[in-house]
């Protein structure tokens, strides 16, 4: 399982944490590449991780522009 893959990677047997980790690249890439882009990766995307990508997605408030460190 993919998830089993991630959580190892991670070195954690906490299968939540190890979900969170993608959810939050997966938000992060999303909230910065545009509505069309966003589409277009979405689309390559298991029907899951779709679920994940677009979870609390507001298409109005993105691209947000990167912030200097």
């Amino acid at each position: 399982m993919w998830l089993h893959a991630v959580a190892e990677s991670l070195d954690t047997e906490d299968s939540r944490f190890a979900l969170r980790a993608p959810r939050a690249w997966l938000h992060t890439v999303r909230d910065r590449i545009g509505v069309n882009s966003s589409a277009h990766l979405s689309a390559q995307l298991p029907e899951l991780l779709r679920g994940v990508y677009y979870e609390n997605w507001v298409p109005s408030h993105v691209p947000v522009t990167a912030r200097a460190a």
